[in-house]
């Protein structure tokens, strides 16, 4: 079963900072309410990420730079830190925290997601037991079996989005056929599902129940191919029929 999580409202935290790490975080679609990474080193391709999230927060936290931007300003002020010979490094730009050091206990106080990403399994498989037991979701990157949440490819269009998961996780595979099913589909379904989102609202303010075959009737109607060849008020007229 897939679950779409609303990271804004969440508190997440990412142990570890290197290439997983950097792809775990730009599949988020939303920057979390706080975002607190841990780990003794840090990739530039995490920095990146880290700008992007940033991007669309405050101008003034990143002083209206972009990702890349930011990743350079986010760079600089660990090489300063380094330079001040300080054991761990704490920064926080808006929400986001990153601290330069190693996982501690109490890491996961007040955290509601964690991704946990080191390149040393024993480790990842004791925060993993640290969460579970503080009934923190978590995801493994080591092994999706002790994981409660599991990433799938995601690609979000306007008024949708397509999840694929592999029962057995392979990212590359998932993004692949993500990306297939996303090119396989018409145009017009995104303008499609816009309308039918748009009459549901309208029909919900005017306390209209709808029967439960009725979005059947929409589907098997004609409604669609009306939206794929242009004439949106047909469409939008057959819609309401089918519901009424």
């Amino acid at each position: 079963m897939m679950v779409d999580l609303d990271l804004s409202s969440l508190n997440v935290a990412v142990i570890g900072a290197g290439a997983v790490a950097a792809r775990k975080i730009a599949r988020f679609d939303a920057l979390p309410r706080r975002l607190f990474i841990v780990s003794p080193e840090i990739s530039r391709e995490l920095l990146f990420q880290v700008g992007r999230l940033l991007e669309d927060y405050d101008p003034e936290v990143i002083k209206g730079v972009d990702a890349i931007g930011c990743a350079d300003q986010i760079l600089l002020s660990i090489q300063g830190n380094l330079e001040d010979n300080s054991k761990d490094i704490e920064l926080r730009f808006g929400p986001i925290e990153i601290r330069l050091g190693e996982y501690n206990e109490g890491d996961l106080d007040g955290i509601d997601y964690v991704v946990v990403c080191t390149d040393k399994h024993e480790l990842n498989d004791s925060i993993t037991k640290a969460a579970l037991s503080g009934k923190v979701l978590v995801n493994n990157t080591s092994d999706f079996r002790s994981s409660t949440v599991r990433n799938v490819a995601v690609r979000a269009l306007e008024n949708f989005s397509v999840g694929v998961s592999s029962h057995r996780p392979v990212p590359a595979v998932s993004d692949w056929v993500c990306d297939g099913l996303v090119r396989s589909m018409d145009p017009s379904l995104d303008k499609f599902i816009e309308a039918c989102a748009s009459i549901r609202e309208t029909l919900k303010m005017e306390k209209v129940s709808l029967s439960r075959g009725a979005w059947s009737r929409v589907l098997e109607s004609g409604a669609f191919d009306f939206m794929k060849m242009g004439e949106t008020d047909l469409a939008i007229s057959e819609i309401y029929k089918c519901l009424s």
